[in-house]
């Protein structure tokens, strides 16, 4: 499914390096370890929300990423500017409530077992049933 992503304001692109092993997904939700590297978003002990993947990064067979070392291995994420598609699951969320983290392509208004929170709900997506337009807060990357 492609990801509708609302106009109303410009992306905040945010480069972070992938964690060994990791697959992220573009337009899915990226999460960060303790150790500021990224990770597909999930709600998961010990993650905290990065934003959303512009674009995705497959580092299955590689080691943990870096930025400004050949080979680069980071992805891309919006940390706050637009706001993004994502199913939801739970209680119907209501305009301003936080978003959590379920997997990296679905939320909910109920608090989950870990907290990780993604976002803002702003908007129901008028084309897709059951999906919440959501805009990611800025969270810290422990640098």
């Amino acid at each position: 499914m492609a990801q509708r992503r609302s106009t109303a304001e410009r992306e905040r692109r945010t480069a972070i390096p992938v964690a060994a092993g990791a697959k992220i997904g573009r337009y899915e939700i990226v999460c960060h370890d303790g150790n500021g590297l990224a990770v597909a978003g999930a709600d998961a002990a010990g993650l905290t929300s990065s934003g959303v993947a512009v674009d995705g990064y497959d580092n299955t067979g590689g080691t943990n990423g870096t930025l400004g070392t050949h080979p680069q291995r980071y992805v891309t994420v919006d940390s706050g500017g637009r706001a993004w598609s994502f199913a939801t699951t739970g209680t119907a969320p209501e305009h301003g409530e936080y978003a959590y983290v379920v997997d990296a392509t679905t939320v909910s208004a109920d608090p989950t077992t870990n907290n990780v929170q993604v976002g803002i709900f702003v908007e129901p997506d008028p084309a897709t049933a059951g999906s919440w337009f959501v805009r990611p807060t800025s969270m810290s990357l422990g640098r």
